[in-house]
């Protein structure tokens, strides 16, 4: 029996420039944390785990959500394009307030802390 995947339907995927517009530069109110992967690479299904937890713990008191973007699909984010290590891109209100490079979880954790509009 193959090995049960993590629930990732929390998980908003954008695959084209209107997805993008609605889900990050249109979204108001809420931090969106976004996973840019490169489709050589493709999106690092072990982060889903880590993400369900930061979202269930943290997601009653704050207003964030994830998406994931290839970043060749998006033509806003053509430089991320063959990049190995995953980069986190957060935005409010439309506008990139941060970033982070790699999967360090616990920065990831931070910075939805700091960043997040409390409910």
């Amino acid at each position: 029996m193959p090995p049960k995947k993590a629930d990732d339907s929390f998980i908003k995927q954008i695959g084209s420039s209107v997805e993008w517009q609605n889900s990050v530069v249109k979204n108001s109110g809420q931090l969106v944390v976004v996973d840019v992967y490169s489709s050589n690479w493709g999106p690092c299904d072990m982060l889903v785990g880590h993400f369900s937890n930061l979202y269930f713990e943290l997601s009653e008191k704050l207003s964030f959500g994830f998406a994931r973007a290839a970043a060749d699909t998006v033509p806003v984010l053509k430089d991320l394009a063959g990049a190995a290590a995953p980069t986190f891109l957060f935005f409010l209100d439309g506008k990139e307030v941060a970033r982070i490079v790699g999967p360090r979880m616990t920065e990831i954790k931070a910075k939805i802390n700091e960043l997040s509009p409390k409910l």
